[in-house]
């Protein structure tokens, strides 16, 4: 329909950005899920060498989660938190696996996703942070909620 839509000088403008959606929304969707895995890896890993309990299926569910922003590391950190106060019984344990989740947020945040970025969308890791940045200061998902309120007419 929107091709439809399209004045005939525009069809050929407008199928050239189209194609190039597909391939940058593409580059990005498999950028999102390769930082997944890594962030999965890298907390398998440390969670691994601390000797706690179940690290491998909390890693891969941290990774699956860390797809979601700002939620993600929150909840793969709630869940090892939770194995840690039950596998080493003292507060010791469960705050170093708090510092190991801190840590591996904020390699993914400032190392990970400008990376991957830039190689999967072609943008500069210094656009991409002030992108991150600009998203967390409006307040990521609940910040866009709270501007577009449904409005009673």
């Amino acid at each position: 329909m929107a091709l439809d839509a399209c004045p005939g000088g525009w069809v050929e403008r407008f199928l050239s950005l189209l194609n190039k959606f597909g391939r940058v929304f593409g580059n990005y969707t498999r950028g999102v899920l390769f930082e997944a895995f890594l962030v999965g890896l890298i907390t398998v890993l440390a969670l691994h060498a601390m000797g706690l309990d179940y690290a491998a299926l909390i890693g891969v569910l941290t990774g699956a989660a860390n797809m979601i922003p700002y939620f993600g590391p929150v909840l793969g950190g709630a869940v090892a938190l939770v194995a840690a106060v039950f596998q080493y019984g003292n507060m010791a344990g469960p705050l170093k696996i708090l510092v190991v989740f801190v840590v591996i947020h904020y390699i993914d945040s400032w190392i990970l996703q400008p990376m991957i970025m830039k190689k999967a969308v072609d943008l500069n890791p210094i656009t991409v942070t002030f992108a991150l940045l600009c998203g967390a200061t409006l307040g990521g998902v609940w910040g866009w909620c709270s501007r577009f309120r449904w409005r009673n007419y």
